[in-house]
């Protein structure tokens, strides 16, 4: 019986050794096993339009994928600026949900084109000169795009960094002072991700 085996296995057009390693190349073709899911944290750098100066942003995402070339990402940051000569600080949490695109299949570094849109959490705090100006909050809408850059290293861990313009629509602030402040802003933000 085994006997058969062997020689029907060896006659075969196809032996069992030729098609495991055919099925090698077709995956190093396919390129390296990519994560259904990734969680992680980031930090960078964003200024607003008419903020005196950049400042740290924070956050976290979540990525889904599809597809080997889309993935949803959700994100949450937390970022302060200052405006008016220092007198009032903003503080904005974006929350951004994020369609990924990824053109080339293959390889462990990953170039991808990000768009989407979010709501943005902000609150005004005044001091100094004009601390008698009640502080205020509203939350605005926003779409942003950008282009970013994943690395995979391994199966549980990868490296991502990413740069986006973010347009804000314009936030009902009853404050004359920051009413007529440009909110917009641009972002750059590097960070780590576990991926499963």
């Amino acid at each position: 019986m085994i006997a058969a085996l062997l020689a029907l296995t060896l006659d075969s057009a196809d032996p069992l050794p030729t098609r495991l390693l055919a099925q090698e190349e077709a995956a190093k073709e396919k390129g390296p096993d990519l994560p259904g899911l990734s969680i992680g944290v980031h930090a960078g750098w964003m200024e607003m339009k008419d903020a005196e100066d950049g400042e740290v942003v924070y956050g976290a995402q979540i990525r889904l994928y599809f597809l080997r070339f889309l993935a949803l990402e959700g994100s949450v940051d937390v970022n302060k600026q200052e405006f008016i000569d220092d007198d009032a600080e903003v503080r904005t949490i974006p929350v951004q949900v994020s369609a990924l695109v990824f053109p080339f299949q293959g390889s462990a570094v990953r170039p991808y084109g990000l768009a989407g849109a979010g709501w943005y959490f902000q609150d005004v705090e005044f001091d100094n000169a004009l601390e008698s100006i009640d502080d205020e909050d509203d939350t605005t809408f926003g779409w942003h795009v950008g282009a970013g850059l994943e690395l995979l290293l391994g199966k549980m861990l990868m490296l991502y960094g990413d740069i986006r313009y973010i347009w804000l629509d314009d936030p009902e602030f009853d404050s004359v002072e920051i009413e007529e402040e440009e909110f917009d802003y641009w972002q750059a933000s590097a960070g780590i991700a576990l991926a499963f």
